[in-house]
C-alpha cells in the first residue's frame, strides 16, 4: 500500500476509514549524577518478542559523570519481565 491521495481515495471508496495518528507524547528526562564516592548503574533491557530474544545492558558512572565500565549480557529466550530481573540482577 502507497502513503498517497490515490490509496487514500481507493480505501474510502470502499468504505474503509483511516484513522488519524496519535503524535507520541515527549517527556522531559533529567539525568542527575550521583553523590560524591557514589556510584551509579544505569540499566536497560530489551527482547525481540515476547517471548524472545533478550539482552540486558548497565552503564556505571561515579559522582563526576565519568564512565566506569559496562556490561551487556544475553539472556536467551525469555519474557519482558524477566529480562527486567536479570538486569536488576547484574546490576547487584
Amino acid at each position: 500500500m502507497f502513503n498517497n491521495a490515490e490509496a487514500v481515495g481507493i480505501l474510502k471508496r470502499i468504505g474503509i476509514g483511516s484513522r488519524p495518528k496519535v503524535a507520541p507524547k515527549v517527556t522531559e528526562v533529567l539525568w542527575l549524577p550521583p553523590e560524591i564516592d557514589e556510584i551509579i548503574a544505569n540499566l536497560d533491557n530489551s527482547s525481540l518478542g515476547n517471548p524472545g530474544n533478550g539482552r540486558a545492558g548497565l552503564v556505571f558512572r561515579n559522582h563526576t559523570c565519568a564512565f566506569l565500565g559496562s556490561l551487556s549480557r544475553g539472556t536467551g529466550l525469555v519474557f519482558n519481565y524477566i529480562v527486567e530481573c536479570y538486569a536488576i540482577v547484574f546490576a547487584e
